[in-house]
This record gives C-alpha cells, sequence and structure tokens, in this order.
C-alpha cells in the first residue's frame, strides 16, 4: 500500500497527545493535531481541539481540523455508505448513491500508485467475471494531475465509472472514509451497506465467488 499519512507509533503517538494537552494553545498544538487527526480519529482529535482557545482555533491549521471534525462519520462495516458525488473523464457528475449494482466496491485509487496499477489487470479480470451478476465497481481517483489519470484509465482498460477527485488526500472523501493510503477499497451490497474493507488479491477474489457462485448455486 502507498501511505499517504504516516501511522504514528505507540510512543511517539503519547509524546505528541501529552504536548497538545500540556500547550493546548500553542500554534504548533494545531499543527501536531492537524498532522495526526486521521491517526486519532474523530473523538480523541475533537476532545484535543475542544481545549484550544478561539484564536487558534481560528488559525488555518485551526480551520483545518475543524472542518475535518465537522464531515460525516467514517461508515463502518455494517453501516449505510456516506454519499458523495465527482465528475468523470466527459466533466459528468456521478453520485455514488447513483450506481444501481447488487454490490458495489468503492475503489480508491491513482496513476501514480504502483500497487494500485499492479492490481488494475485482476480488478479488470474479476469485473469481466461477475459485471453481467450485479457486481460494479466505481474508481475514485486521488490524482492531482487529470492528464495522467486518463491515460491510467485507457492504458488499464478500466471499462467501470471512473471520478477523481483532484484534492487527493486533503479531499472531503478521503477525509469522511478515512484513506490514508492507496490501494483502498469498500464493499457495499445492494442496500448501500458497507460488507467488507481492503479486499486485495485472493482475498477480493474469494469474496467475490463467495457471493456470486455461491447465489448462482442456491
Amino acid at each position: 500500500m502507498v501511505m499517504k499519512y504516516s501511522r504514528l507509533i505507540p510512543k511517539e503517538a503519547e509524546i505528541s497527545k501529552k504536548f497538545i494537552e500540556e500547550y493546548p494553545n500553542c500554534l504548533e498544538s494545531t499543527k501536531v493535531l492537524n498532522r495526526y487527526m486521521r491517526d486519532w480519529g474523530k473523538e480523541i482529535s475533537n476532545e484535543l481541539f475542544s481545549k484550544m482557545n478561539i484564536d487558534i482555533k481560528e488559525s488555518d491549521y485551526g480551520k483545518e481540523i475543524s472542518h475535518y471534525l465537522s464531515l460525516p462519520k467514517k461508515p463502518e462495516i455494517g453501516e449505510k455508505f456516506v454519499d458523495f458525488s465527482l465528475k468523470n473523464i466527459e466533466g459528468k457528475e456521478i453520485k455514488l448513491s447513483d450506481i444501481n449494482a447488487k454490490y458495489t466496491l468503492i475503489e480508491f485509487w491513482s496513476s501514480w500508485c504502483g500497487p494500485c496499477r499492479k492490481s488494475n489487470p485482476e480488478l479488470v479480470k474479476e469485473y469481466k467475471k461477475y459485471k453481467a451478476q450485479g457486481f460494479e465497481i466505481i474508481g475514485v481517483s486521488l490524482d492531482k494531475n487529470k492528464e495522467s489519470w486518463i491515460e491510467a484509465i485507457k492504458k488499464d482498460s478500466l471499462t467501470w465509472p471512473n471520478i477523481i477527485d483532484l484534492k487527493g488526500f486533503e479531499g472531503d472523501i478521503s477525509l469522511i472514509y478515512e484513506v490514508n493510503g492507496i490501494p483502498d477499497n469498500f464493499l457495499m451490497d445492494q442496500n448501500g451497506i458497507i460488507i467488507e474493507r481492503r479486499l486485495r488479491g485472493d482475498k477480493l477474489k474469494n469474496k467475490l465467488k463467495e457471493i456470486f457462485e455461491k447465489k448462482a448455486s442456491l
């Protein structure tokens, strides 16, 4: 997986949180919280942010933290997806809730992500295998270069709906779904319930086989 935001080691997390708790009204504290809020999640981040004064909260770092905390909670496995919309290659707005399929894989990737590109042929194979049975993929690119994204789609023969968030990891969708590294994905059923996350390689193949081949035999 290509990581954008490094996971905190326990000792580093302890030191960083202690610093913010002892110096909540120091600008450096907002910088530290802004950097690690994804790792800590909304509950801890909100607790730390609440200790800061209004001037600190209204700083540039503070505004970014406040925006993150205002976003919907990440959908956990067993919970309904959080809807979003982005533009496709033609500039048309595509909404997640408009995807009509029995099972939909929300695939986060980018043209510059080596592991993503390496796994694309397998995704294409699985897509062709189960598309007629109700399987859909929506590719959510975190590219900041639209031309590179389009070129990768064509080169890798990605025929499913593809949309792009030109803000990359800083975009609201990545923040909501807590996508800290790619490739990453979420599998949801026809009711919009998230049933699995981070399905790669054999794990993805086995899950799709379980879903579609088991149903076909009934």
